[in-house]
Parts: C-alpha cells; structure tokens; sequence
C-alpha cells in the first residue's frame, strides 16, 4: 500500500506535465532515465488517486517525505531542481471524528469483557488507554510495568509490501514509533493493572506460562505471532455489529478515549504530551 502511494504521488507531479523539458530535466541524464519509466507506470497508477483509494492527507505526507529527498537531491547536484516544488495536491477536508457515545461505550464494554478472547481484551486496551493500533499489536509483556503502572510504547507493526522479488508480497515491520513524541508511558489505573494480571492469567492458564513471557505479545493467540491490525479491524468490526452500534472504525477507540478523557477534565497539553494524541485542539467540535 505504501508504495502504491509513493506511486500516486509522483504521479500527480506527471498529470500536471508529462513534459519534462518544461521543468528542465535532460532526458539523457542518469537521473532522468531512472525517473521516465517509473513516471509512466505513475500515470497508469494516477487512476487510484481519481477513485480517491489514496486520501488526500496520505498525498500530503508522502509530498512532504519526497519533497525533503528531492531538496537534498538538488544540494549534492543530483537535480537541477526541486521538482516536488510542482506538485499541486488536493485540499485536506478534515472529516467529523466517530467517537462512541457513552451508551455506545457501554455496550462495547459489556460485549468484550464478557468474553476471556485475547483480541477483546485488545479493544479494552485500547479504549482505556487511548494507543494505536499497530502499538497494540506490537505490545510485549516488558513493556508493561507493573510495579510502577506504566504501558511503555516502544514498538509499533504493520503489514507492507516487500520490496524484493520473493513470492511474499507483503511481510510484518515492528519498528520504533514513527515520531519521538510516540515513544512514551502511559500511566495505568489500579482497575486497568488488575485488568492486566487477568488477562495474563487467563493467557497462561489456557496456553501456557511460555506464552506469558516477558518477551511474548499481550494480544496473541500462540507463542511469537503477534496479532495483525487487520485481525483487529475486523473482531472490532464484528463485534460493533453484534452490539448494534452505529458504524465505527477501530480508531474511533482512540477518539473516544480522548474524549472521555476531556470530559473528566484532563487538559489538551497532558492529552497531547502523554498520551501522543494531537488530533485535537482547543477549538475541536466532536460528532456523537
């Protein structure tokens, strides 16, 4: 997915002038040769930003990252210029944020702690703790302290294509947070620490003290396989729908948590410093 963007961006650069003369880039140079074929591959791929499969904060981010290669480029001479500079992209519509309502945070909460499955226990996490999805998944038992209630985010994972020519198309990265500020404790409640002992109890008692170790998964099924964010996704779709709660994306966890958390009268800078959460600000109006 990673590059089918990286893909629509610089195709966006070729939409507005197939030209490239007009932006004087030589076609003899070795620059220029490696960038041709891949611009008219781009221009095939253009299709997925037209059907609007790649959003336009997704376009923003990757002009960004490419914007800052191209402009190191053109310091060492390797371009004539800065040709991301070119780029016109799609206004960001910022959409209305899904948060649970408190009766539909009740029902969420009676069907996953009515059940001992790990990936229910996940869903609590997360909506107690406000964390993403990928730190979820790449939660360790070290990475709890239990003596000083801490949840330590160090890791996150997903799933993205493979760059090499192997049968595997895509392959599992559990990497250090994509900023800093995502590398943080969260402080737990004594409710969220006696949660915790639960559910590693219930853990080993069905599989084993192995699968407990400190260096296992909080959120798995067997020893060291982490559960994926599409695994989530889909237990936390399944069971909104068995709860009859209106539609909701597993990252409407962590809205909800922030805005339970500014309603009990936590202020923004804790909100943005100790949780990581910055999608709100003083002026944010919330959808119920």
């Amino acid at each position: 997915m990673l590059i089918s963007k990286v893909i629509a961006v610089i195709c966006v650069i070729i939409r507005n002038d197939l030209n490239m003369v007009r932006f004087g880039m030589n076609p003899e140079e070795p620059f220029t040769m490696l960038l041709t074929p891949i611009c008219r591959l781009l221009f095939i791929r253009h299709s997925y930003v037209q059907l609007n499969i790649i959003v336009p904060k997704s376009l923003l981010n990757i002009r960004m990252m490419m914007h800052n290669a191209f402009k190191i480029a053109y310091l060492n001479d390797l371009v004539p210029k800065n040709y991301i500079e070119y780029i016109v992209l799609p206004k960001v519509i910022k959409k209305e944020m899904r948060v649970l309502t408190k009766a539909e945070q009740e029902k969420l909460l009676i069907a996953i702690t009515n059940t001992d499955e790990p990936y229910a226990f996940g869903i609590f996490l997360c909506l107690s703790t406000g964390i993403r999805i990928g730190e979820l998944c790449a939660l360790t038992w070290d990475n709890i302290d239990f003596t000083n209630k801490l949840l330590k985010i160090r890791k996150t994972l997903q799933r993205l294509r493979t760059l090499d020519e192997s049968d595997t198309k895509t392959k599992i990265y559990i990497d250090t947070p994509k900023s800093q500020a995502s590398i943080r404790d969260i402080p737990l409640t004594d409710s969220m620490i006696d949660a915790l002992i639960k559910h590693k109890e219930n853990m080993s008692s069905k599989c084993g003290l192995s699968i407990v170790a400190s260096n296992q998964y909080v959120i798995t099924q067997k020893i060291n396989s982490p559960v994926e964010p599409k695994t989530m996704q889909d237990y936390f779709k399944a069971t909104v729908e068995y709860s009859g709660i209106t539609k909701a994306n597993f990252h409407s966890l962590r809205h909800t948590f922030a805005t339970r958390a500014l309603e009990a009268g936590i202020d923004f800078k804790t909100l943005t410093v100790r949780f990581d959460i910055n999608e709100y600000n003083s002026t944010t109006t919330f959808g119920f």
